[in-house]
């Protein structure tokens, strides 16, 4: 369903142009979350829940997708 949703996102992966914002990395290093572990999601992944953002109503995505230790993993 969200299919053309992710061929962007997946291209930049590949393509080694995928860009991580200050803020995700921050979030990501107080999880503990590698980017190797995002970009392995996002490639093996898929959206399973599409929300809006109530401030910025911004459309955002949930993604549930495998990381490096293949581990089953959910992300928004």
């Amino acid at each position: 369903m969200f299919d053309r949703v992710l061929k962007q996102p997946h291209s930049l992966i590949r393509k080694r142009q995928s860009i991580i914002t200050v803020h995700a990395l921050e979030e990501m290093g107080e999880d503990d979350v590698l980017v190797v572990d995002v970009e392995n999601a996002v490639l093996t992944g898929r959206i399973i829940e599409r929300q809006v953002d109530r401030t910025s109503r911004e459309r955002k995505y949930v993604l549930a997708g495998i990381d490096c230790s293949r581990e089953r993993v959910k992300w928004c």
